[in-house]
C-alpha cells in the first residue's frame, strides 16, 4: 500500500470552521460516564442501509499533484482548519491511501465514498490529514451517510498521535469506542444502530476524551467519556478495512466537521 496524493476532478477549496461546541451540546459537561459498558462480541444491529456511491468498487486510483506542507509553530487549532464537506479532493487536507486494483476513494456531492472489492488479501481505503491537530478543548463531528459492510470489515473515524488512538469504529455489528494508549487498549461497544448512531463525535473537555453520537447532528448523546488521558496534537483518519475474503464494501462520510 502506498499513500499518496490522488486529485479528483472538481475545484480544490479549502473550507473554514467555527463550530461552537457548546452550541452543539444541550448536555452538562460534567458527565463523567459512558452509558455503554464493554461488551465485545458481534451482534446484528448493522444492517438495512444501502451505499450512495456513484463510482465502482475496485478501480484503481489515478492522478498525482503535491501536498500542502506543513505549518510552523505548533499544531493548528481543529475547529478553525478542519472541515470538508468531501464533494472534492483537497490536498491541502488529506493524504489517500488505498489498496490498488481492490479499493478506491472517490468524492462528489453526497461525500465521500471507500470501497473496496472482494479479494484474497486483507485490504484498505483511507483518508489521513496531512497535519496534526489540536484537539485538547474542540473535537471532531463526521456524519455515517451510508454503509455496506461485511461481519469481517470495519470502518471507522481515529485519531492518532505517536502513542495515542482514539477512534469510533463498527465491526461485526457493533458500534465501538476505543482507546489505546502506549499499547494499553480500553473499548466499550454497543449493537450499532445506523439510524441512531449517524453522527459520531469524538471531543476533548476539561481534561478529558468524550464519545457522543446523534441521530440529527444536533442534539447528543455521552456514549463514553475517559478521564485517564486527553488529547493533544492528533492526526485524523477515516478508513473502510476488509479482512481476507470479505465481500464487497463500501462506507459513504458525508462531511467532516459541517455545519
Amino acid at each position: 500500500m502506498v499513500r499518496k496524493h490522488v486529485l479528483w476532478l472538481g475545484v480544490v477549496g479549502l473550507v473554514g470552521c467555527s463550530l461552537d461546541w457548546a452550541s452543539l451540546d444541550p448536555r452538562d459537561d460534567d458527565l463523567t460516564d459512558a452509558s455503554s459498558s464493554g461488551t465485545t462480541g458481534a451482534t446484528s444491529g448493522g444492517g438495512g442501509a444501502t451505499a450512495s456511491s456513484s463510482g465502482s468498487v475496485g478501480g484503481a486510483s489515478t492522478g498525482v499533484s503535491t501536498g500542502g506542507a506543513g505549518g510552523a509553530g505548533g499544531a493548528p487549532d481543529c475547529l478553525i482548519l478542519l472541515s470538508d464537506p468531501f464533494t472534492t479532493f483537497d490536498p491541502l487536507l488529506w493524504d489517500v491511501e488505498t489498496d490498488s486494483g481492490t479499493c478506491v476513494a472517490e468524492f462528489g456531492p453526497s461525500g465521500l465514498t471507500l470501497g473496496c472489492a472482494s479479494d484474497d488479501n486483507a485490504r484498505s481505503a483511507e483518508l489521513h490529514s496531512d497535519l496534526a491537530y489540536d484537539f485538547e478543548s474542540c473535537g471532531v463531528v463526521v456524519e455515517v451517510e451510508s454503509f455496506v459492510t461485511g461481519m469481517t470489515s470495519a470502518f471507522g473515524l481515529e485519531l492518532t498521535g505517536v502513542s495515542q488512538r482514539y477512534a469510533f469504529e463498527v465491526e461485526g455489528g457493533s458500534l465501538k469506542s476505543i482507546q489505546v494508549i502506549n499499547n494499553n487498549t480500553k473499548s466499550a461497544s454497543t449493537s450499532f444502530n445506523p439510524a441512531l448512531h449517524r453522527w459520531w463525535r469524538i471531543r476533548g473537555v476539561d481534561g478529558c476524551v468524550a464519545w457522543d453520537t446523534s441521530s440529527n447532528g444536533s442534539v447528543w448523546d455521552e456514549f463514553r467519556r475517559r478521564c485517564d488521558a486527553s488529547l493533544g496534537e492528533l492526526e485524523v483518519t477515516l478508513y473502510l478495512r476488509a479482512d481476507k475474503d470479505a465481500p464487497n464494501s463500501t462506507v459513504g462520510f458525508a462531511g467532516l466537521n459541517q455545519p
